[in-house]
């Protein structure tokens, strides 16, 4: 039973100090609010004028898949924050942040050919400056992935030597009689 206590009591441990080591976590806030920046950009874009003057209407679908996009990774970013730790939040987040800039950059031809070319030069600038964000991201990504591997390895050796040693059970601490 003391073997049992002493193996559950590892595992708590690791857990506590694994969490303890997450203090580099992405800067979700600054690339939600980078991200928010596009938002006074996009409430200028008008893509049902765009169809007045021949655009085809998908752009107005587009537009309205970017404005529920950047709602969610704006969403997505804050869940990260508050949980650096969990993979499926940063990779929810990246996943979003780039379906955004897909949908984005099409549009962002359209505003320019359609609309103004400056406020497609602004989007594209905040765009762009987006993907220094996405990059840190993108690695954040990868180290939080490794490290998971890594605990997800020593944890399940540690549960192997703790299930040994229950199964060969206690070891008498007498001398063997001849």
């Amino acid at each position: 039973m003391k073997l049992l206590f002493v193996c559950l009591s590892l595992f708590t441990t690791a857990a506590f100090a694994q969490d303890a080591a997450w203090d580099n976590s992405p800067h979700a806030r600054e690339l939600s609010e980078q991200a928010s920046r596009l938002k006074p950009l996009l409430d200028q874009l008008v893509p049902q004028d765009w169809v007045a003057q021949g655009a085809s209407d998908t752009y107005v679908q587009q537009f309205q898949t970017i404005q529920k996009e950047l709602e969610d990774l704006t969403n997505a970013a804050l869940k990260l924050e508050q949980q650096p730790q969990r993979l499926t939040a940063a990779i929810d987040t990246y996943f979003r942040m780039q379906s955004l800039e897909w949908h984005l950059e099409s549009v962002i031809e359209a505003a320019r050919k359609y609309q103004n070319q400056q406020i497609g030069d602004q989007l594209l600038s905040a765009l762009r400056g987006n993907s220094g964000y996405r990059d840190n991201l993108r690695q954040y990504i990868l180290e939080l992935s490794s490290r998971k591997e890594q605990e997800f390895t020593i944890m399940t050796r540690d549960a192997q030597m703790c299930r040994e040693q229950l199964t060969e059970g206690p070891k008498s601490s007498r001398a063997p009689k001849r």
